[in-house]
């Protein structure tokens, strides 16, 4: 196994909840602000949906280094074949 993988250990309930939380509060539903009363809490205006954007954005500016990554390792023929065993899925050469 590589000096870098990551180590796996179970997460608990409780720390699920608290990244859930993290990006979605509690008590407020991601409704268009037209279907939401006036001078109720609207989705788009907490801090965790603001954290949950910067996340998406993040994401989105890191996808290229990471596809470059997956295909530079080859992940992408060895995940393709690695669990196909059928004649037709198999790739000579």
């Amino acid at each position: 196994m590589p000096a870098d993988a990551l180590e796996v250990r179970m997460i608990t309930r409780s720390e699920l909840l608290d990244v859930v939380y993290r990006f979605y509060p509690r008590g407020v539903l991601p409704y268009a602000r037209i279907h939401v009363p006036p001078n109720e809490p609207f989705y788009d205006d907490t801090e965790e949906y603001r954290r949950l954007v910067e996340a998406a954005n993040r994401g989105r500016a890191e996808y290229p280094t990471g596809k470059a990554k997956w295909k530079a390792s080859g992940s992408a023929r060895r995940t393709h074949t690695a669990h196909d065993d059928r004649p037709s899925a198999r790739r000579d050469g």
